[in-house]
């Protein structure tokens, strides 16, 4: 489940949107961001394993998003 999402508009056909999921099923806390840059075809998704200890590493992953048509 969701538990906090914020949108932000990136000029005018942009778009940012921030997630927290907590916690997931795997009972790890994970932080999503999507990216759409104004003007731009790509998008991506970089997700963050949010860490319990702020020593640790941080783990973060990113993926390109590609529109399917179905």
């Amino acid at each position: 489940m969701v538990t906090s999402q914020k949108i932000t508009e990136l000029g005018n056909e942009g778009l940012k949107v921030e997630m927290t999921l907590m916690p997931a099923s795997d009972g790890n806390m994970y932080g999503f961001e999507y990216i759409h840059p104004n003007g731009s075809n790509k998008r991506w998704l970089n997700v963050e394993l949010i860490r319990g200890n702020m020593g640790e590493p941080r783990i973060i992953g990113s993926f390109d998003c590609k529109r399917i048509s179905g």
